[in-house]
C-alpha cells in the first residue's frame, strides 16, 4: 500500500502555534512514518518542509529502516 502524508499545523505561522502543538505534530507523524515501513507499505510525501507533517513521518520512516536489518525486497510493479 501507499500512504500519502501531506500537510502541518493549520494555525498559522509557528510564532502562533504552541510547542504543544509541534511536540504532538512531531510525535505522531513519527510514529505514522515508523509504523508504516515496519508494515511494509511504501511512504509518499509531498513537500517535506521543516515542521511540515511531512518531515516528520520522512523521519520516523528512516528510524525503522535503520532499525531493519538486510536487504528490503520490494515489489515495484505497481
Amino acid at each position: 500500500m501507499k500512504v500519502f502524508v501531506i500537510g502541518g499545523i493549520t494555525g498559522g505561522t509557528s510564532a502562533t502555534t504552541s510547542a504543544e502543538e509541534f511536540q504532538v505534530l512531531q510525535r505522531t507523524m513519527k510514529v505514522l512514518g515508523h509504523d508504516i515501513v515496519n508494515k511494509g507499505h511504501d511512504l509518499l510525501v509531498c513537500s517535506p518542509f521543516p515542521d511540515s507533517a511531512d518531515f516528520y513521518a520522512i523521519e520516523g520512516a528512516l528510524e525503522a529502516a535503520v532499525d531493519q536489518p538486510g536487504p528490503k525486497n520490494r515489489d515495484t510493479s505497481s
